[in-house]
């Protein structure tokens, strides 16, 4: 029977080493986590080391994953709950974590610790990596003495996020597909196929139809300049990405694609639930109303939302309820301005935003839908007017052949 080397952790966190007969690993597992034991490291005597293969996952995942935040707040959480000092959870996430830059940034935010920081400014420290209101949302934790619950609220808050953002590109995952191969076609049409006929007609000593000439030129510059366009789209999208960084081009770009039919209507509902989920989220954590406010107003994702929750603070500031505050707003809607009057009357205010969150979800989920179902068959029309044109102005010579030789 294979013999297993262990390390765990009793529930009060001290540290406990041996060796365990068992058939296979997970009974192993399941016999220590029955004496009660908190598992750090298991593997079978005589194998490879759990760590070295740990270290050679990390190599091939070294990108930060939204999925390696959750999975590290969520284990920051249980573990902090079994009772395992701060520093030694933070020395097992860095070992267990799959990502090799983000290893490290753990291992960064234990040495800080150890030299006296909080763990609330290591977060702060790493605005990059953590969502910004993380930080303040662990300090009110940290001064409440409810750290694993605020822990806890923060990975359901992720967790609703991530499986939020996976819906959308789902959803939107085969549009752009199509876009994709339609684009693809018609520049194989108009690179491989289109030249062929083109020398074909040179031969014929004939004037070509209007329609065929302006095919065959929009195809040769296609094919002599080809570099040109390239570089000149990635130099298009290189400025348009220089414009969003400016605070008058991003200002710009938030108010322009709210205005856009239908699309403009999703992104106000996706704001919305970014915004009812970071309010929930800051309120459970045990922040006051204006610093909640105040920290959603700077990571609402949209400018024009920011101002607007910053006219909120004010009107709050001056007296006025929170409710009437959003129902006066043009931007918010009069399910969320009366989720949050109701929560406010009740005394529930972070449930009632969750509830409005999800509301906003399933309207999300109705107009990804709607989209689909409409961009796909005006792509599959579009294209089929497309190649159809192209096919026709090569082939409109041959059907007046007899007038063009000679």
């Amino acid at each position: 029977m294979p013999l297993f080397l262990y390390s765990a952790r009793t529930e009060k966190g001290e540290l406990v080493k041996g060796e365990l007969e068992a058939a296979e690993e997970p009974l192993a597992v399941s016999i220590l986590q029955g004496r009660g034991l908190f598992i750090t490291r298991i593997s079978e005597k005589g194998a490879v080391p759990a760590a070295a293969i740990s270290a050679s996952r990390k190599r091939r995942h070294r990108r930060i994953k939204s999925t390696d935040l959750l999975f590290f707040i969520q284990q920051l959480s249980i573990l902090l709950e079994s009772g395992i000092p701060l520093l030694r959870v933070l020395e097992i996430l860095a070992e267990q974590t799959d990502s090799a830059r983000f290893s490290q940034v753990i291992a960064g935010m234990r040495a800080d610790i150890k030299s006296g920081a909080t763990f609330h400014h290591t977060i702060a420290k790493r605005p990059g990596i953590f969502p910004v209101f993380w930080a303040p949302v662990v300090e009110a934790g940290e001064e409440s003495g409810n750290l694993t619950r605020v822990l806890n609220q923060l990975g359901k808050s992720l967790e609703a996020t991530i499986g939020f953002k996976r819906k959308i590109i789902s959803a939107m995952f085969y549009p752009c597909v199509i876009v994709s191969v339609a684009v693809t076609a018609v520049l194989v049409f108009m690179l491989a196929l289109i030249p062929i006929f083109s020398r074909v007609y040179a031969t014929f000593n004939a004037k070509l139809p209007l329609f065929t000439r302006i095919v065959l030129g929009i195809s040769a510059g296609l094919q002599r300049f080809f570099i040109l366009w390239v570089v000149a789209a990635a130099l298009c999208v290189y400025l348009f990405r220089a414009l969003l960084k400016t605070p008058r081009g991003r200002a710009w770009f938030d108010q322009w694609i709210l205005g856009i039919p239908v699309i403009g209507e999703m992104v106000r509902d996706v704001i919305h639930v970014r915004i009812a989920l970071i309010l929930s989220t800051l309120l459970e954590g045990g922040l006051n109303l204006l610093k909640t406010l105040d920290i959603t107003a700077r990571v609402s994702g949209n400018v024009v939302y920011g101002e607007a929750l910053r006219k909120i603070i004010a009107e709050v500031q001056q007296g006025k309820s929170l409710g009437a505050s959003f129902s006066k707003n043009p931007y918010f809607s009069h399910m969320l301005a009366e989720m949050i009057a109701i929560g406010e009357e009740s005394g529930k205010l972070a449930a009632m935003l969750e509830k409005a969150g999800k509301h906003h979800e399933t309207r999300v989920d109705t107009s990804v839908t709607r989209i689909g179902a409409l961009i796909e068959p005006a792509i599959i029309i579009v294209v089929g007017v497309v190649i159809g044109s192209l096919v026709v102005s090569m082939f409109l010579p041959i059907f007046n052949l007899a007038n063009i030789v000679q």
